[in-house]
């Protein structure tokens, strides 16, 4: 009886992290196709003072933690954290974008330690 027990804790333990990790794949997957992280990802990709600051980009990527996409109809906020790569290294930015009139733009842009 007890090893019966212990085996359907187990079971559970695993279907829960099972069904927690699909949860929060589903979640980063969808922030990773959101139109506010692809206007960060290009908004990154073009900015000059980014490129003079941090160097030839490489590649940019949303870290799965610290995301909040906010949207409602033509207005929304969002707080992104990111890691991009360039020839210098690996630099982790903070991003927030506001939506205004169904156009994101820029809030700020800091350096995250």
């Amino acid at each position: 009886m007890e090893a019966l027990s212990r085996h359907l804790k187990i079971k559970s333990i695993l279907i829960f992290l099972i069904l927690f990790i699909t949860v929060c794949s589903f979640v980063y997957y969808g922030s990773y196709k959101s139109k506010a992280f692809l206007f960060a990802r290009d908004y990154i990709s073009n900015n000059k003072d980014i490129y003079e600051k941090y160097g030839y980009l490489e590649k940019v990527w949303l870290n799965p933690f610290g995301i909040s996409i906010k949207e409602r109809g033509i207005s929304g906020d969002a707080n992104l954290n990111v890691t991009i790569f360039t020839n210098t290294g690996k630099h982790k930015l903070n991003i927030k974008l506001k939506k205004i009139s169904n156009t994101w733009q820029v809030e700020s842009v800091s350096e995250r330690y």
